[in-house]
């Protein structure tokens, strides 16, 4: 969902402002994100300015990067259920399900946007932090309701 954008001068009507209007201004100096609106959501895209990407890859890589985590589970880590037992399995899901949704949660915010000041000449390292976190996140997630599921359906009276 795109978020509904205004004008800051006051010559343009707020209702004719499109996300290209919001993309061509690359400072955001006449243009910002009307956070009154119900459909502006402060979400990833918006954190790490990932609206205004031509290509959409780095938002497809977000998603895939969840889908890679399942695919690291099933070659390196699926076995571990069997061979390091259905409890311990689940004990260390849960701790790496917590430690990668804290690392999720409190990546820090782009480094060329910060505090409403646009900076172009910084790498955007951050992303690349928070894409490693949600793979860490989908191996941790498979592991922890995998053998989760399996653990609790031994514990089941027959």
């Amino acid at each position: 969902m795109q978020p509904t954008f205004k004008s800051i001068n006051s010559n343009i009507s707020s209702s004719a402002v499109t996300l290209d209007n919001y993309c061509s201004d690359t400072n955001h100096t006449n243009y910002q994100i009307d956070w009154n609106s119900t459909f502006s959501l402060n979400n990833y895209l918006i954190k790490y300015d990932l609206l205004c990407n031509e290509t959409k890859s780095e938002i497809m890589l977000l998603g895939l990067c969840l889908k890679i985590g399942f695919f690291l589970y099933l070659i390196f880590v699926s076995h571990t259920i069997d061979t390091l037992g259905r409890l311990r399995a689940f004990t260390i899901g849960m701790i790496l399900y917590i430690l990668s949704l804290t690392a999720v949660v409190a990546c820090p915010q782009t480094p060329h946007y910060h505090h409403g000041v646009y900076n172009t000449d910084e790498s955007n390292a951050y992303l690349y932090i928070l894409y490693v976190a949600v793979i860490c996140h989908g191996v941790a997630y498979h592991l922890l309701y995998y053998a989760g599921w399996i653990y609790f359906l031994e514990l089941l009276p027959s």
